[in-house]
């Protein structure tokens, strides 16, 4: 049987789930590099996505495995100010690599906690890339993440009048008894307002949730997801929770929570439902309300996935350039996140280290095939002329695994190979499938801290 039949028969039967792919390599891929040489890498680049990273939050999640940590109130202020002043001298210093009139699809704020800077700080940053990467495209995205304890109409109106036009908002639950679990403390009607002063602002806005909780059940979930459609976000994430080493939540008692193969019978009827209400399907994750497709979503992730380069910004940013992708050093326990902010706050541009890994000539194929089949499909002819090769004798047995076992199909009207029902499903695996001997053998060494 073909290997990689065999292995998605099993990991399916077994109710495996090997993590979200959003890019490849995954960081596990990752090794220290010396003297990074920044203007050869965006030498090239003429178009490019611009994320920044506020690793900071009030309070940590129960299942937070992101870099993030929380600050003591009593020097919090100072903290953030000389984070924003390190951000800005970053941008400046970064400025110098990128071509001057080298196009800016999308700018992104995540964390952490963005919105616990002071709004006119997130303003501030924002116009210090545009003044050193001036040339925006028309359709420019420009969002930042929220915690929703911490938005006001006024912080909304100002993110407006700074030049944002979306924010995602991490609701994750709506059930008093799940919020509590979680170490959250949104509510309804605090998300119901957040709606309504969007609206009013003229945002676009996403909402954020989570399935497989300690202690929810499906019809818990469902409570939850059919206030949230009730408000008519423009988009809406659901996610399944992923269990990660070094959270709170690592030591909780796995038979207060779904199995992954409940999760993945879930996600069925999530998406049934969310279709039903006149959300499309873009990712494993992501539905987009029909009327506003195209006009509102995560657009940074689309483009990356299109194959645009994306500089980040701040501790724990990372960046994807052609040839190479890389970041500081990224870890997850709380007292080396803290060493590395702080390392990284009193540590000049100009003599940052980086880890990272530096593409081989297949790699670019397996990034495209696997991007591309999460997103809109792999259409053979792009394939075949990007890379003058032919995609299906480059990806023989995957494409013949995931025909047999009805995972994808091909659309010979655009001639692009998509995934089926069963293979959105399931796509976390199928992208699995695709990743190189090289980069597994990295994955596995990989030592997480």
């Amino acid at each position: 049987m073909n290997k990689f039949k065999k292995q998605l028969k099993s990991q399916i039967k077994n109710g495996e789930w090997t993590g979200y792919v959003t890019y490849y390599p995954h960081k596990r891929a990752y090794r220290d590099i010396e003297n990074l040489d920044l203007k050869k890498a965006w030498q090239d680049v003429d178009m490019l996505n611009i994320y920044v990273h506020i690793p900071f939050c009030e309070h940590k999640c129960t299942y937070c495995n992101l870099f993030s940590t929380v600050l003591p109130k009593v020097n919090m202020k100072s903290c953030l100010e000389k984070y924003v002043d390190k951000v800005l001298e970053e941008i400046e210093y970064n400025s110098q690599f990128i071509k001057k009139d080298a196009k800016i699809m999308t700018i992104y704020f995540g964390g952490g906690t963005p919105n616990i800077l002071p709004v006119q700080s997130l303003i501030k940053i924002l116009k210090a890339i545009t003044s050193h990467f001036p040339n925006l495209d028309d359709d420019i995205e420009i969002c930042t993440e929220c915690s929703p304890e911490l938005i006001t109409l006024d912080y909304l109106k100002q993110l407006k009048s700074g030049g944002f036009d979306r924010i995602s908002v991490g609701v994750q639950t709506l059930n008093e008894n799940e919020t509590k679990k979680i170490n959250r403390y949104s509510n309804y009607d605090m998300i119901k307002n957040i709606r309504s002063w969007a609206k009013q602002c003229n945002l676009h806005i996403n909402f954020d949730l989570i399935y497989g909780l300690p202690h929810q059940t499906p019809k818990s979930f469902f409570d939850s997801l059919n206030k949230i459609i009730a408000l008519g976000p423009e988009s809406i994430c659901t996610y399944p929770l992923a269990i990660r080493k070094y959270t709170k939540m690592y030591n909780e008692n796995k038979n207060n929570m779904l199995t992954m193969k409940q999760k993945y019978h879930l996600f069925k009827k999530i998406r049934k439902h969310l279709e039903k209400n006149g959300y499309e399907i873009e990712t494993i994750v992501r539905f987009v309300k029909k009327e506003t497709k195209n006009k509102s979503t995560c657009q940074m992730e689309k483009y990356e996935y299109a194959g645009i380069c994306t500089l980040g910004f701040g501790a724990g940013a990372r960046s994807y350039a052609k040839s190479v992708n890389y970041c500081i050093t990224y870890k997850v326990q709380d007292k080396f996140v803290k060493d590395i902010i702080e390392k990284y706050m009193n540590t000049p541009s100009a003599e940052r280290k980086f880890t990272g890994y530096f593409y081989k000539p297949f790699d670019h194929k397996i990034k495209y095939a696997m991007l591309n089949l999460l997103d809109s499909g792999v259409n053979i002819k792009t394939y075949n002329d990007i890379f003058k090769t032919n995609f299906i004798d480059d990806f023989n047995l995957q494409t013949q695994a995931l025909k047999g076992l009805k995972m994808i199909y091909f659309d010979k009207k655009t001639t692009t190979f998509k995934l089926t029902r069963k293979g959105m499903q399931y796509c976390d695996l199928v992208a699995n499938t695709f990743i190189s001997d090289e980069v597994k053998q990295l994955y596995s060494s990989y030592v997480e801290g």
